[in-house]
């Protein structure tokens, strides 16, 4: 059976639950008190023979390397010259900080392209906080500069948050000053540790449509730092003026749109995106077929969790209320809030 996709691009690889770094944010289930425990973190051997049979049925060009933080599996080079020897892309995504001139050359060597790499704020102390880590601007700052030096391309990541809604500008400059070619505007996944801080993390509707505003107007400063949005926006929170009529026009949910983005953990277990924390089946014990029969037929059929506004909006269908991870844990619903005037939730 070959997945009916639209534009199947990247299949994304969980190479480990272990990070360096304890973010507030975090949306991976087992970083968060009472979660589930580390999955498995099989050998490369393994992982290559269970996910390429995935990549050439879902007719993927890509393989998308995240984690927790992938640069502390010591057989990483290992992993990616596998995949490259398929003739696949492989795009890394890292908290940086690890990256040092030997590791950069090595992934400048083996092609990797892009690394994605995340920026919170251009102040120290903000970005240090949300990543709940001292000293990891610095060493974020050190990492990105070693892989544009090596002529790595790197993508920043934003994660839109209420303490650096504002930020998103110079976040940008900062981006262009270190080499960058995009900039990733990444809405909060209100899953994981980012829904029990929902509070005081979710943004306002107002900022998020303020900052969608800026990230539009960021390569008309910056030229040639290209902008795009990595996670779809709620339809409500578009700025004013906005195409309401094409659900995940700029970026799209991985959950419940047209190009699923499944993910394979560390121990074989697939996902339907990294965001998600139910299974779809086990490739160590499973044919992929067999997964992917399961994900079509529950695909169109799964209920959306909501508690308030969302459940009453006519777009609901079409929305999906942006992430279906997020509306599953009811945290959308909480991310909209602000539109319809309605309180935030407590967590």
């Amino acid at each position: 059976m070959t997945t009916s996709l639209e534009h199947p691009s990247g299949l994304t690889l969980e190479l480990t639950g272990r990070c360096t770094r304890n973010c507030r944010y975090c949306y991976n289930a087992w970083r968060s008190p009472g979660g589930p425990p580390l999955p498995r973190e099989l050998p490369v051997s393994e992982l290559l023979s269970l996910v390429l049979p995935v990549v050439r049925a879902t007719g993927r060009r890509r393989v998308d390397l995240t984690g927790g933080e992938p640069l502390l599996r010591d057989d990483l080079p290992d992993l990616i010259q596998g995949l490259r020897l398929q003739g696949l892309g492989v795009a890394l995504t890292t908290d940086g900080g690890l990256v040092d001139a030997f590791m950069a050359q090595v992934l400048a060597r083996m092609q990797v392209s892009p690394v994605q790499v995340t920026l919170l704020a251009a102040d120290r102390g903000l970005h240090d906080e949300l990543k709940g880590s001292p000293g990891a601007f610095d060493q974020t700052v050190e990492g990105i500069a070693q892989l544009t030096s090596a002529g790595v391309p790197v993508s920043i990541a934003f994660v839109h948050m209420r303490p650096n809604a504002d930020r998103l500008g110079e976040v940008a400059e900062l981006a262009f000053a270190l080499g960058a070619r995009s900039l990733a505007f990444d809405r909060l996944c209100v899953t994981g540790q980012a829904a029990r801080r929902a509070q005081e993390l979710v943004p306002e509707a107002w900022q998020t449509r303020e900052a969608l505003r800026e990230l539009d107007e960021i390569p008309k400063q910056w030229h040639g730092l290209r902008t795009y949005r990595a996670m779809s926006v709620p339809q409500c929170l578009e700025p004013d003026g906005a195409s309401r009529g094409a659900p995940g026009q700029h970026g799209g949910c991985a959950a419940s749109g047209p190009t699923p983005a499944f993910c394979v953990g560390a121990d074989g277990r697939v996902r339907t995106c990294a965001a998600m924390t139910d299974t779809l089946g086990d490739l160590k014990h499973e044919t992929w077929p067999a997964i992917e029969q399961r994900w079509q037929q529950t695909r169109l059929h799964a209920p959306v969790a909501t508690s308030g506004g969302c459940a009453k909006c006519s777009d609901l269908d079409a929305c999906r209320m942006g992430c279906r991870a997020s509306a599953d844990d009811n945290g959308v619903d909480r991310l909209v809030g602000a539109a319809s005037g309605r309180r935030l939730a407590t967590p």
